[in-house]
């Protein structure tokens, strides 16, 4: 045989198997003996805990893969999504981001959203205040009442660089700056501190406060009412009289990190969608009042697109912001 034959011959039994190794990289995705874990950036027992594991446990009933969720809080959601950042582009570690995840990018905290992208956007919780039932409060007037008579009132919030925290921020600018904010560990935490007197009110998502009997909701920060039977009466900031707006919701996403190839991207989102449009996650979603907002992909990346842009000026209100 040729020199020159021969040399043909390795270089393209070389290219047969980088193609090979490609597509079986794509195509074995995923591997049965590699769990794939989902990262809730928040303690267990809070709002985005109980939904992702909700969803977790529908993924799990198709046998091609297992997810396992892991909780890893602290600096605001910064830790649980730098260690998604410290991890390999594989598509076997990923974030539950949302609203947070701009939030704490947007403090300098982490590089967040810069390195992450969205896989499939999930919904929105909206945010109640609310107060200790049978406590000092009755309604969001007296809330602000007291505060601008020169009294102490602390409002508690999940975390810096949480949604609820960007609402505290809304709402103190809002309303003059009249508010104490009080940073507590996660939804559970700020229970906590409201039912023993730490916090004056807090700022949870809906589904944390929907069964808290002994917090008493006030508020609703979005636009509309509540779908939520037990909540629908719960009134809104023009019910009471004031015309701002604040950040009004969590939004839920799962993101990777860049770099992820978009054969596994696709593969995620096919076994996601098919969790998330079971009939018992629609059911759990309708049961806790989420509102479906979903979406894959390029569609998710430019709907977290379109909230950075409308975080972004109430961030740079405060002195936390440190580029977008």
């Amino acid at each position: 045989m040729k020199k020159s034959s021969i040399i043909l011959l390795i270089v393209s039994f070389v290219c047969l198997n980088l193609m090979y190794a490609r597509g079986n990289t794509s195509e074995s995705f995923p591997r049965k003996d590699r769990e794939i874990t989902i990262i809730c950036p928040q303690p267990e027992g809070g709002g985005t805990d109980t939904i992702i594991r909700a969803l977790a446990d529908e993924l799990n009933k198709d046998k091609s893969a297992h997810f396992s969720v892991k909780n890893i809080p602290g600096r605001g959601t910064s830790d649980g999504t730098d260690y998604v950042l410290s991890l390999p582009a594989d598509g076997y570690t990923i974030l539950v981001g949302g609203t947070y995840t701009i939030t704490a990018t947007m403090q300098g905290k982490t590089e967040g959203y810069r390195k992450l992208e969205t896989v499939a956007g999930l919904n929105e919780d909206p945010f109640v205040i609310g107060v200790k039932r049978g406590g000092s409060y009755d309604s969001f007037s007296s809330l602000v009442r007291k505060a601008k008579t020169g009294h102490a009132v602390v409002i508690g919030h999940s975390g810096t660089g949480s949604a609820t925290h960007a609402s505290c921020i809304g709402l103190n600018i809002a309303f003059g700056h009249v508010f104490t904010l009080q940073q507590c560990a996660g939804g559970a935490g700020i229970l906590e501190a409201v039912k023993n007197g730490t916090c004056d009110a807090g700022i949870f998502s809906q589904s944390e406060i929907a069964e808290a009997n002994d917090i008493q909701p006030i508020l609703i920060l979005t636009q509309g009412h509540s779908t939520l039977g037990q909540l629908s009466g719960v009134p809104t900031f023009s019910d009471c009289g004031y015309n701002v707006d604040v950040p009004g919701f969590s939004y839920r996403s799962l993101m990777v990190r860049k770099g992820t190839l978009q054969q596994t991207k696709e593969r995620l989102a096919d076994m996601i969608t098919k969790a998330y449009m079971s009939y018992s996650f629609q059911q759990f979603q309708k049961r806790t009042g989420l509102i479906q907002v979903y979406s894959t992909l390029k569609e998710s990346d430019e709907f977290m697109d379109e909230l950075i842009k409308e975080y972004m000026p109430i961030m740079k209100e405060t002195d936390l912001y440190r580029g977008s």
